[in-house]
């Protein structure tokens, strides 16, 4: 793992973490997670031209070169709520959902109790 580093938004100068730093930005200078999101809804629309592999070439790589946006999508499943989301797949080394989401809680329970735990993330529920 590379040197990690406070960086500022090269977009609109706010806090932007501490990252690695991306080799095509200048030093100190990444994205922060509110301008990750704008650049993400363009891409998700088609406004600009705006690409994935743009976003990669000028930021980096989520995760390592600024804060990965998080999303995860809940799937009622016999045995439980099951999680597909590749951060909890990273960090845990499975899909399912720890033991303290019972599979008789409601989908609301799960939803807010996932989101105390990780503020910010965007839950899907199917």
């Amino acid at each position: 793992m590379g040197t990690r580093r406070r960086m500022e938004c090269c977009t609109c100068g706010e806090y932007a973490g501490i990252w690695q730093q991306h080799y095509n930005r200048d030093t100190g200078y990444g994205l922060c997670p509110k301008c990750r999101d704008s650049y993400l809804d363009d891409i998700s629309v088609g406004r600009g031209g705006a690409t994935l592999e743009e976003m990669a070439d000028l930021y980096g790589k989520p995760g390592v070169n600024y804060e990965a946006r998080q999303t995860m999508t809940l799937i009622w499943t016999q045995g439980g709520w099951n999680c597909q989301c590749e951060d909890f797949r990273e960090a845990f080394g499975t899909d399912t959902i720890p033991t303290a989401f019972t599979a008789l809680a409601p989908a609301e329970t799960v939803v807010s109790q996932i989101q105390a735990l990780n503020p910010g993330c965007e839950i899907l529920v199917r």
